[in-house]
C-alpha cells in the first residue's frame, strides 16, 4: 500500500531534518567559545547540503626560529598542521575540499589533550590582541578553507579563503593520543561578505563543526 503523501514527507523530514535545520540556524559570532557539537565532522554553507569531512591527518609544517631583539638568544618552535578533507586524495592533482589549521608547539610536544582558540578580530584591532602566544609568536598560526568547483578542473575553487586576508574564529580541541591516532573536535567559522585585494572566489559564510580522528604522520 503506498505511503500517504503527508506521511512520506514527514519521513523524509525525519531523515534530513537535522541537516535542513543546520542551514536555518545562524552561525555564531564567536566560534572559539562554547561546546563543540559531538557529531560527525561537517562543512556547512548557506543553501548547500552539509558535506561530511571524512579524512584527517596531522603533518609536520617545519619549524620557526625567533631571535631576541639583541640577537643574542634564539627560540625554535615546531609547526604542526591539521588537514581535514572530504576524502583521501588519490594523488597530487586530485582536488578535494580541505580545511587546515597550523599550530605552534614547543619542540617535541604533541597536540594531545590541548585546546587551541583563535578569537574573532574586533574592528580596528590586531589579530595579535588576546591570542595565546609562545614567546612573541601566535600559537594559532593560520587556517585555510578550499572548496573545489563541482565538476571543475584542477585548481578551480568555489571558495578559497585563508588567514592572510580573511577573519575567522576557531575552537580546536584534542583528546589523548593512541599510537598514531589523535581524536579531536573543531568549530571553525568564516563570516561571509569579507573582501580581499585579490578578488578570490566568492567568500561566502563557511562553518566547519564536529569530531574527527586524525592520523599523526
Amino acid at each position: 500500500m503506498p505511503m500517504p503523501r503527508m506521511l512520506f514527507a514527514a519521513a523524509i523530514m525525519g531523515c534530513f531534518g537535522s541537516a535542513a535545520l543546520a542551514h536555518a540556524e545562524a552561525m555564531p559570532a564567536d566560534c572559539s567559545a562554547g561546546e563543540i557539537a559531538d557529531q560527525p565532522l561537517m562543512l556547512r554553507q548557506p543553501g548547500e547540503v552539509d558535506q561530511p569531512m571524512l579524512a584527517a591527518r596531522i603533518v609536520g609544517g617545519g619549524t620557526i626560529t625567533v631571535s631576541s631583539e639583541d640577537g643574542e638568544e634564539e627560540e625554535t618552535y615546531q609547526i604542526l598542521r591539521l588537514e581535514l578533507t572530504d576524502r583521501t586524495p588519490s594523488g597530487v592533482f586530485d582536488t578535494v575540499s580541505e580545511i587546515s589549521a597550523s599550530l605552534l608547539v614547543e619542540p617535541g610536544q604533541s597536540l594531545a589533550n590541548r585546546t587551541f582558540r583563535k578569537f574573532p578580530v574586533p574592528e580596528d584591532a590586531s589579530e595579535f590582541d588576546g591570542q595565546e602566544k609562545l614567546g612573541d609568536e601566535l600559537v594559532f598560526q593560520g587556517w585555510s578553507v578550499k572548496i573545489p568547483v563541482s565538476d571543475g578542473e584542477y585548481g578551480d575553487y568555489a571558495v578559497n579563503v585563508n588567514h592572510v586576508f580573511y577573519d575567522a574564529s576557531v575552537r580546536l580541541e584534542f583528546g589523548p593520543q593512541d599510537g598514531d591516532r589523535l581524536p579531536g573536535k573543531i568549530h571553525l567559522c568564516v563570516p561571509g561578505g569579507q573582501e580581499s585585494p585579490f578578488d578570490r572566489p566568492p567568500n561566502t559564510q563557511v562553518e566547519i563543526t564536529g569530531s574527527f580522528t586524525a592520523t599523526v604522520e
